[in-house]
């Protein structure tokens, strides 16, 4: 039987492509061995993986963070179902391990891992961990984890190990090059992230015109998120007169990032390595709300590490941003430093560092009695 590596995770896209870019880090380098996500049957999720070639398990579940009551037992109350059917496929699969993702969507894949003594690895893009993976922490073998992480936060007992965010090939291609400052039509582009951001909805045409009014030339294109009505939207720009494409996700993102001479978004750790990898100078407003507390901390690491704008949603003026943002597009000088030091930012080697330590983590399971 062929072994199989599973990759568990889902909810929002920014789960799932740091383990589409494992999954072709390990077939290039490990062909023999097989690559199964496991993850919620949400069908734009499956989509997304089986577009890249690769099978998806499909389980039962739903979210729990920011979740009411009734929302949170229907979620805990598909774990232990999820579970059982992962284990059956598992076996069947010939699995030899589980990267988790995050995202409650790997906590029952990782369940099932566990009761089947596979090595489970968690990867950590964000500043700190999220729920499931405060959960699967106490039966993983180890942390991989973003340079936003502290490996203080974990137990001693617990080794983690900074390889970076992989990024998927078409992505790893723009951290080599070397874009340059606009000179004519500014690119404006706003991410909110595969699910939204209702702030950035709300609020990005506004700044958009800001910036129009103080002489930048601008077109836009906005990501307004799954299930979002990206008419009203496009609406509120053409309202103020502005270029701009709205779109519920934008897919594949690589060329877009790369016509971008500037990117407002929230705070996702993917993505915020995304935009880096670009070299493209960034606002970052994290969402707000104790569901994505997290984005708050992945800011400020972030901003700290690249020198990039950062605002909250509770301190937002409209006329400060615009100034901030149009302050950079006409300094080349102040520009270019920028793209530099985010691209100086992005590890060009976290792919493999994340396949050695995955494949070096199944070595040290298949040695032991």
């Amino acid at each position: 039987m062929r072994a199989t590596y599973v990759i568990a995770g889902g909810y929002t896209v920014g789960h799932l492509t740091p383990g589409l870019a494992v999954a072709e880090e390990l077939r290039q380098r490990h062909p023999k061995l097989a690559v199964l996500f496991a993850g919620w049957a949400d069908p734009v999720e499956a989509d997304f993986v089986r577009r890249a070639g690769l099978p998806f398990l499909a389980l039962p579940g739903a979210p729990w963070v920011g979740r009411g009551a009734g929302a949170r037992g229907h979620s805990l109350a598909a774990v232990l179902p999820a579970a059982w059917i992962a284990r059956r496929h598992f076996r069947a699969a010939g699995a030899i391990g589980l990267l988790s993702l995050g995202s409650f969507a790997a906590f029952a894949p990782a369940l099932a891992a566990r009761s089947l003594g596979l090595p489970v690895t968690i990867f950590e893009p964000n500043a700190r961990l999220g729920l499931a993976n405060r959960l699967i922490r106490h039966f993983a073998r180890e942390v991989l984890a973003s340079r936003l992480f502290d490996p203080a936060a974990l137990p001693r007992s617990l080794p983690c190990e900074v390889v970076g965010v992989p990024l998927r090939s078409a992505l790893q291609d723009l951290a080599a090059r070397h874009p340059a400052p606009p000179t004519g039509t500014v690119h404006l582009l706003v991410l909110g992230g595969s699910l939204g951001d209702p702030f950035l909805n709300a609020r990005a045409p506004g700044l958009a015109r800001r910036l129009a009014a103080s002489g930048v030339d601008l077109r836009v294109t906005h990501q307004c998120g799954r299930g979002i009505a990206a008419t009203a939207v496009q609406e509120a720009y053409a309202q103020l007169g502005l270029r701009a494409t709205v779109a519920p996700f934008l897919d594949p993102i690589a060329p877009v990032l790369a016509s971008a001479q500037f990117v407002l978004t929230a705070g996702g750790a993917v993505t915020l390595h995304e935009v880096a990898a670009a070299g493209v100078p960034l606002l970052v407003v994290p969402l707000g709300g104790a569901a994505a507390v997290h984005q708050r901390g992945n800011a400020a690491a972030f901003g700290q590490a690249t020198g990039c704008l950062c605002r909250t949603e509770e301190t937002w003026d409209e006329s400060e941003a615009a100034a901030a943002i149009a302050a950079v597009l006409r300094d080349p000088a102040r520009w270019q430093q920028q793209s530099h030091a985010l691209q100086g930012f992005v590890s060009s080697d976290a792919r493999a560092a994340a396949v050695a330590r995955i494949v070096a983590t199944l070595r040290a399971a298949a040695r032991r009695p």
